[in-house]
């Protein structure tokens, strides 16, 4: 997402607050790096500082995933006590998302949402029956670089690979999960690999199916997925790191449950949740986390997820698993 960096980290009585802030995803985005969205131009009505901070805290109150409990009733009480500077308003927003939403959320400055990133695609390579296929970060919505970067995952897969495939997400950092789920649909054994989960135990499946890829009843992807579940049943090995981050670590945990699966490397980022991009009055851009990501039996990962084997030669002993079970 954005320029949120890979490494760093509507309650009642304010509902009048939210009736006018601009939701800019659509269902739960996962994200550490996020996509052009022109910013808004705050209203000349609109400079009071406590105003700006009733308006964060309202979000803050209906969707964190954290902001229940006596913490985060000190925190609001602490963040709506606040008389404050206009330049002093985001520290106060940003110390109460913390609490609200945890490290995964994030306030950013206005023109900062959107800045670009290093537009990579997946690159696969099939040597001796063995195919391996690295998923990177995506940070687009839509238009042609999710259509390439689907139409490029969904080719690779269709080489033939006899032993299996390796799926490396060590440099998967997050951004939008639907082009991700998408491009490896056809490794996916089931329609709802995954879900999320809410503060108040509501679960919200990801569903990937022929059409494209959904999460509830208002986002996703809508494209051709002809060959979903096409090589659900070839072995297959996941590639982590420290570096694989929100919705790469949505796509490890789609995968968690699946058979003939091994997961290879380091315990990810620990940013398994899923976030909702919400544009101030103001023109700053709030990342609030609102959902654990959890797998298809319902477990989350607060601290990360750690893999079957933890090692520093993932690829190479990803690589002799597979070849064990192609030549016993």
């Amino acid at each position: 997402m954005g320029t949120v960096e890979a490494r760093r980290t509507e309650a009642s009585d304010l509902a009048s607050s939210m009736d006018t802030a601009v939701k800019v995803s659509v269902g739960l985005t996962l994200a550490l790096i996020v996509v052009t969205v022109t910013a808004c131009t705050p209203s000349p009505d609109r400079d009071n500082s406590q105003e700006r901070i009733t308006e964060a805290i309202a979000l803050m109150d209906d969707g964190g995933l954290f902001a229940t409990g006596d913490d985060w009733k000190t925190a609001r009480a602490k963040a709506l006590a606040s008389d404050v500077p206009a330049n002093k308003v985001s520290n106060v927003i940003r110390e109460a998302l913390l609490v609200a939403g945890g490290p995964h959320s994030a306030l950013l400055f206005p023109g900062e949402f959107g800045t670009s990133v290093e537009r990579r695609e997946p690159e696969a390579t099939v040597v001796d029956g063995i195919g391996v296929l690295a998923l990177p970060s995506i940070a687009a919505i839509g238009g042609d670089q999710v259509t390439s970067y689907v139409a490029t995952g969904t080719a690779a897969l269709e080489a033939p690979a006899e032993c299996g495939w390796v799926l490396d997400l060590r440099e998967n950092y997050g951004g939008n999960m639907y082009p991700m789920f998408a491009a490896i649909a056809a490794l996916l054994d089931v329609d709802q690999p995954m879900k999320f989960i809410d503060r108040n135990g509501v679960e919200t499946p990801v569903e990937v199916t022929a059409d494209g890829v959904s999460s509830g009843d208002d986002s996703g992807l809508e494209f051709p997925l002809d060959r979903f579940r096409a090589i659900a049943d070839s072995p297959l090995a996941v590639l982590t790191s420290d570096r694989t981050g929100s919705s790469g670590e949505a796509v490890a945990i789609a995968l968690t449950g699946r058979p003939g699966t091994r997961s290879f490397g380091e315990t990810t980022h620990g940013f398994a949740t899923g976030n909702e991009v919400y544009q101030l009055l103001d023109g700053s851009t709030l990342l609030l986390t609102e959902a654990w990501t959890a797998t298809r039996d319902g477990t989350i990962f607060p601290d990360g997820i750690t893999p079957d084997t933890i090692t520093q030669q993932p690829l190479d002993e990803a690589q002799a698993w597979l070849r064990d079970r192609c030549n016993p």
